[in-house]
């Protein structure tokens, strides 16, 4: 991959959204707005820089972009050779599309966003707590302690902690997401696996966040939208649903 090339698909197009493309190689795109029209899969899902990482420096890595480009390279492989025609993956071609399938979890912008939310309401959150504490003194204490970092450091974030991943969140994005792989891949790896093939005239539909997590047990038990419903790859009923 040349290192001249700046905008970064976060739904991949030629190893992915290529296969989801008609006759003439176009892919139709449903905005919120209601507007359908038909591209070619590389004019979609993509920003400048999503994954370029410059760590404060004038220059700028694209490792992350480079590792991502090889993971969809060995996914299309297996797509085009076993999954596309039906037949039994080896185990290191399941190994190769769980990987691919975990980046697919962590690399679109929902879940940047989502990422973006949480250390934002993080950061409302302890500033609640600062007003809060002003009139007890002990309170105030324990507030000041925190913020110069005194408490539990190694497990806990300070408010500037906070601050720095938010003035930093694209960035640190992209390097959470390469540590969390190996994990989130071996989770993929070890679930059971069924893989539903459209019959014939039809078609799956995709989205740019296609990764759909779900615990279709405690929905039932629960609620939608309950707290001992809430999706996670943690539990043991959870369900991956992706279309291919």
């Amino acid at each position: 991959m040349s290192e001249k090339k700046t905008k970064h698909h976060y739904i991949p197009d030629n190893s992915y959204l290529i296969n989801f493309a008609d006759a003439t190689g176009k892919v139709w795109v449903l905005k919120p707005d209601g507007k359908i029209f038909g591209t070619d899969p590389t004019n979609i899902f993509k920003e400048e820089h999503f994954y370029t990482i410059t760590l404060g420096t004038k220059g700028g890595s694209l490792v992350v972009e480079n590792t991502l480009a090889e993971i969809e390279g060995l996914f299309a492989t297996v797509y085009r050779e076993k999954i596309s025609k039906g037949l039994d993956m080896t185990d290191q071609e399941r190994a190769n599309v769980s990987v691919f399938l975990a980046a697919l979890y962590e690399r679109p912008k929902a879940y940047r966003e989502g990422m973006r939310g949480a250390f934002e309401q993080l950061r409302t959150q302890i500033e609640a707590w600062r007003v809060m504490f002003e009139g007890n003194k002990a309170a105030r204490d324990f507030s000041a302690s925190l913020a110069r970092g005194n408490i539990d450091k190694d497990n806990s974030f300070t408010p500037a902690d906070v601050d720095h991943v938010l003035e930093n969140l694209d960035e640190y994005h992209s390097v959470t997401m390469m540590d969390s792989l190996p994990e989130i891949a071996q989770i993929i790896f070890n679930m059971k696996w069924c893989i539903m093939i459209a019959p014939p005239g039809q078609t799956f539909v995709t989205s740019d966040n296609p990764f759909q997590v779900l615990r279709p047990e405690s929905i039932k038990k629960y609620g939608p939208d309950a707290i001992g419903s809430r999706p996670g790859l943690v539990y043991e009923d959870t369900e991956i649903t992706i279309p291919l």
